[in-house]
């Protein structure tokens, strides 16, 4: 969540920890899993999701609902710095980051980049 705070310039001094899971623990997002399941989901989300391949695909084995996946702002701003200031390349870029959620388990990808997306499929590049 740092690099969202840092990409809106936020303020916020307080502490959220008390209702995100640590970012090292699949113990809890598997906890998680078990009771979203439990109580009738239709849907996971697993949010951040770029760092979290591994989750992503312990939600596809372990049960059979879509499992979402959201690139959030912050992730959006690091693959879009890294490809306008550093690759040159927006459209690996995209190909290779979205395409390997796809390839953990991913059924559905909720990413600020739909637009691109869809233009490169749209043109037979993706």
């Amino acid at each position: 969540y740092a690099p969202f705070r840092a990409a809106v310039d936020s303020t916020f001094t307080g502490d959220r920890k008390r209702y995100q899971q640590p970012w090292g623990s699949t113990f809890h997002s598997m906890q998680a899993l078990s009771r979203d399941v439990n109580e009738g989901a239709a849907v996971v989300l697993v949010k951040p999701s770029l760092f979290y391949g591994d989750i992503i695909s312990k939600f596809s084995q372990r049960c059979d609902l879509p499992v979402a996946v959201y690139v959030v702002s912050g992730e959006y701003v690091m693959l879009r710095d890294y490809a306008m200031n550093r690759s040159g390349d927006l459209e690996t870029v995209l190909k290779e980051s979205h395409i390997s959620l796809l390839r953990a388990g991913a059924s559905i990808l909720i990413t600020y980049f739909t637009p691109e997306l869809l233009k490169m499929h749209h043109e037979r590049k993706l």
